[in-house]
C-alpha cells in the first residue's frame, strides 16, 4: 500500500468525479479552504485518487505522489475541477457550522435563466 493514512487529516472530504477518477481531498476541520495547486492540496490535506476504469476496487491510490502510476498532472486537473466546483455552487469552501459554536446557514449561488 502506498502512503499510511494520517488520521489527524482524515475527518472531512471533497471530492470529484469525471467519470474514470474520482479525487478525494481529506482534511482536518481546521483546514477549511480551497487548494488551487498541488502544492498547496499536499501541504494541509491527504490526497486520495482512484481510477474506477483499472481499479473499481478503488485499491490503488495514484493520487499518492510515491505510486509508480502517480501523475501530478492528471490530479492538478481534476484539483482545478474541484476548486472550479466549489467556486461556482459556493464561491468559497467554508464550515457549515461554526466549530465553537454549532451549525450554520450555507447558501448557494443559483443560476440565473
Amino acid at each position: 500500500m502506498y502512503g499510511a493514512l494520517d488520521f489527524n487529516k482524515r475527518t472531512f472530504s471533497r471530492a470529484v468525479l469525471n467519470g474514470q477518477y474520482k479525487l478525494v481531498r481529506w482534511f482536518s476541520p481546521l483546514e477549511y479552504g480551497n487548494p488551487t495547486t498541488l502544492d498547496e492540496l499536499l501541504a494541509a490535506c491527504e490526497v486520495t485518487l482512484h481510477d474506477f476504469v483499472n481499479d473499481s476496487g478503488e485499491m490503488e491510490n495514484i493520487g499518492y505522489p510515491d505510486h509508480p502510476c502517480h501523475d501530478p498532472v492528471l490530479v492538478e486537473r481534476m484539483l482545478k475541477k474541484r476548486h472550479a466546483l466549489i467556486e461556482h455552487e459556493t464561491g468559497e469552501d467554508r464550515p457549515t457550522f461554526d466549530l465553537e459554536l454549532g451549525i450554520r446557514e450555507v447558501k448557494y449561488r443559483v443560476k440565473e435563466r
